[in-house]
């Protein structure tokens, strides 16, 4: 396939999102109305309505799919044609954050909080090592909670182990790999 189709997927990427959200919309809307939901799961906060995720989600999506042809490495005007895929990585990561974030949900909605806080937490110990501040894994973790919980909650919360999935892969784990390089090299040198 070639950046062109690379391209199109990322166009049909907003439009299923979009059409999901326009799905869940309207059966929320067909079965009661439209739910808000509130931070921090209290009435005495302000109530976040799910129509802000016509807005987010598919926001969301094209950059994800905008990021991730970024990172395919597809600078060189001549390899316009050569053929490209989606890496194996960039797959596995929406899934693997898509499936947990499924389980999170199912747990929430069958009562079972406390298991649904552990996986928060797993995640969140997860993202010290693996990079989980990767536009598609927020993309993810976004999509599959929003059935249960919204777009904008999600999202306020997976911004914020992004950020610390980031600061530990971007900044400590560098800093611990240049230390350890000259620890080594330091003993070598004795």
């Amino acid at each position: 396939m070639g950046i062109q189709t690379v391209h199109k997927q990322q166009y049909w990427l907003v439009a299923i999102v979009a059409a999901f959200v326009g799905a869940t919309l309207t059966w929320e809307h067909l079965n009661g109305g439209v739910i808000s939901h509130y931070l921090l799961h209290n009435p005495n906060y302000p109530s976040i309505s799910n129509y802000w995720g016509m807005l987010v989600l598919p926001t969301l999506a094209w950059v994800a799919a905008h990021r991730v042809i970024k990172r395919m490495k597809l600078e060189d005007e001549e390899n316009k044609n050569v053929a490209v895929a989606i890496p194996k990585h960039v797959k596995m990561g929406f899934a693997i954050m898509f499936c947990v974030t499924a389980l999170q949900s199912i747990a929430w909605v069958l009562g079972h909080q406390d298991i649904t806080m552990y996986l928060a937490l797993g995640m969140l110990v997860a993202g010290l090592f693996v990079p989980i501040y990767r536009s598609e894994c927020i993309l993810a973790h976004v999509l599959a909670s929003s059935v249960i919980f919204g777009a904008v909650i999600p999202l306020l919360g997976m911004l914020i182990m992004a950020s610390i999935s980031a600061v530990s892969n971007l900044v400590i784990k560098p800093v611990i790999v240049k230390l350890s390089t000259r620890l080594r090299t330091v003993k070598a040198i004795q």
